[in-house]
């Protein structure tokens, strides 16, 4: 997206700028693979310069890179139970309002087994976790309807009052001057 559209232009569409959003930028370890082809498979910056274009603050991160278990929830949950969680308190010990992610199988794991790690750790996680096409379409003006936030399992509040607010048609003009 960003090589074949340009962050300029991704900015000059931006209706609400997601100024408030704290963000923790997940690429996980499949994405940033093979490394020739991604920006840096061990500090990717590609979805942080995406999401600060359009006016959110990217968190301190360092598991962003971070394997959440992926398929061994199937085989060795405990493992899988244990990254997940990792990567889940990292993002709340700097102040995440969410994870935003591009790989499905991450979003499932962080997501739907929030539930099952607060069982076993006894913790008490709800971090909301998102696809990046939503965080994006939010910012593009696109109907939350539209981008299933609601359907998530836990609710990023500040994205919902983004996403309810009026555009912002002079965003790309004030964020350039």
């Amino acid at each position: 997206l960003i090589n074949d559209v340009g962050l300029e232009i991704i900015r000059h569409q931006v209706k609400k700028p997601l100024h408030g959003l704290k963000i923790a930028n997940y690429y996980g370890c499949q994405i940033v693979r093979p490394e020739h082809v991604f920006d840096d498979c061990e500090n990717p910056m590609t979805m942080d310069n995406l999401f600060e274009s359009l006016g959110a603050e990217n968190v301190y991160f360092p598991f962003k890179v971070s394997c959440c278990g992926g398929m061994l929830m199937t085989t060795t949950e405990n493992v899988a139970l244990r990254l997940s969680k990792e990567i889940l308190e990292n993002a709340r010990e700097n102040a995440a309002d969410c994870i935003v992610t591009t790989c499905p199988l991450c979003q499932m794991n962080l997501e739907a087994y929030q539930r099952r790690i607060n069982r076993v750790y006894g913790t008490r996680l709800s971090m909301p976790i998102l696809f990046f096409t939503q965080v994006m379409g939010v910012a593009l003006g696109i109907d939350e309807k539209r981008l299933g936030i609601s359907r998530n399992f836990y609710r990023c509040e500040r994205l919902e009052t983004i996403a309810r607010s009026a555009s912002e048609s002079h965003y790309a003009t004030t964020v350039n001057a």
